[in-house]
Parts: structure tokens; C-alpha cells; sequence
């Protein structure tokens, strides 16, 4: 059995006990992301209340998605389930989300809405009413990086997909090489207002096929 298959069978979904340990590891793997930065605009701001921000997004996906982790936090992953477009009221009460514009601020609240509305309309675009996995986010704490850890729970994700296409936004080069590397293909770009961040919507059409070869390869 390789290695990436026995880390595969130890991903296990996140419980609501977990939430803050889930939460850290999205914390210190996103410190510098640039879509991140771009919303908080402040990075004294990102570590007073950047843990908890994280704890309602974990929170909202084992709720009603799916939260997946490795033993240890070392990679946590969040996907919305097909059919989840749009997040309602009730459901972001239920996940904390509500306190948002005070862990970020106005202004930063305002740049969540606005990144929001373009990467909606974005998928409408790309995908109309086709059905799709909306992998949101992939973290790996910094000391675990390139360790198979990321890689479990994407095999993971591609398993539970199986012939539904996974649809995610790249918010980084790395990150879009990595998801070109994944079989993920670009369909599209955006840019960040006021900033030359460039968002790329990307598009997996066949999981299983793309599990296969990763399997294959390892």
C-alpha cells in the first residue's frame, strides 16, 4: 500500500468538538494568502480575529457541507455539498457567521461581500445549473507542506465526488499549480477590486478518473 493511500484511510470528518483545532491550521496556513490579506487588510487585525473567523467558515461545513482533516490537523479541507449556491440566513446564524463584520470590520466585511457577489456570479457563469462540489478551502500547516498530507484529503474529496465535478477558486500561483498538477483546468479569472490579485475559477470534470491517475502514480 503506498503512503498516500495509507494517510487516505485515516482522513476522518471534523467534529463539533473540533472546530478551534480545524480552525488554527486554516489560521496559520492562510497568514499570507492573498485573497485573505486582501479582506482583512491588516494583519494585526488577521491575528486578533483570524482563528475565529475560520471557526465559523469549519463550523458552516459540519453544519452542511463536509470538513474533512488528517490525524493530527496537519490539512484540513472544507467543501460545500452539491446545490449549496447560495448560504441562507438560518444556516449562517447557526454557524456564527453573523459575527463577522466585527472580526473583520466594515471595511473588511465589505470586501468579503464584494469577493462574494463576483466569484457567485463567476460560477453562474461557468456553470449555470449544473450540480458541483465547491472545494472552498485546502490548508496545510507550514511545517507539514508537501508531506501527502494535502494530497489524502484531495483523494479523499475526489472519492466522495466520484462523477460530480469539483469546482474550486485558486487564490495564488502555488495554489494554481497545484490544482493544474491535480487535473484541475482554468475556466476562467477575475481580479480583486483595487488590487492586481487575480482569482482563478477552476474545474476538475471528472474526479475519479483524476483519483485513478493520482493513485496510479503514487
Amino acid at each position: 500500500m503506498s503512503s498516500n493511500a495509507k494517510i487516505l484511510m485515516n482522513v476522518s470528518d471534523i467534529a463539533s468538538n473540533e472546530l478551534k483545532s480545524a480552525a488554527i491550521t486554516l489560521f496559520q496556513t492562510f497568514e499570507n494568502d492573498p485573497l485573505i490579506n486582501w479582506i482583512f487588510h491588516d494583519k494585526a487585525l488577521y491575528q486578533q480575529n483570524g482563528e475565529a473567523l475560520f471557526q465559523t467558515w469549519v463550523k458552516y461545513c459540519v453544519l452542511y457541507g463536509k470538513a474533512f482533516k488528517t490525524p493530527n490537523f496537519e490539512s484540513i479541507a472544507l467543501r460545500k455539498c452539491p446545490g449549496d449556491s447560495k448560504s441562507s440566513l438560518w444556516r449562517m446564524f447557526r454557524a456564527g457567521m453573523f459575527k463577522t463584520p466585527s472580526l473583520i470590520g466594515k471595511a473588511g466585511f465589505k470586501r468579503l461581500l464584494q469577493f462574494d457577489a463576483l466569484s457567485i456570479a463567476e460560477r453562474q457563469k461557468n456553470m449555470g445549473n449544473r450540480l458541483f462540489w465547491y472545494c472552498w478551502l485546502l490548508g496545510t500547516q507550514p511545517q507539514h507542506q508537501n508531506q501527502g498530507f494535502a494530497t489524502a484529503l484531495i483523494n479523499h474529496t475526489f472519492a466522495l465526488a466520484n462523477d460530480v465535478p469539483c469546482y474550486l477558486e485558486a487564490t495564488n500561483e502555488k495554489s494554481l499549480a497545484i490544482q493544474l498538477k491535480n487535473g484541475y483546468k482554468i475556466l476562467s479569472s477575475f481580479t480583486l477590486p483595487d488590487s492586481n490579485i487575480q482569482i482563478y475559477a477552476m474545474l476538475l470534470k471528472n474526479p475519479m478518473e483524476a483519483l485513478g491517475k493520482t493513485n496510479g502514480a503514487s
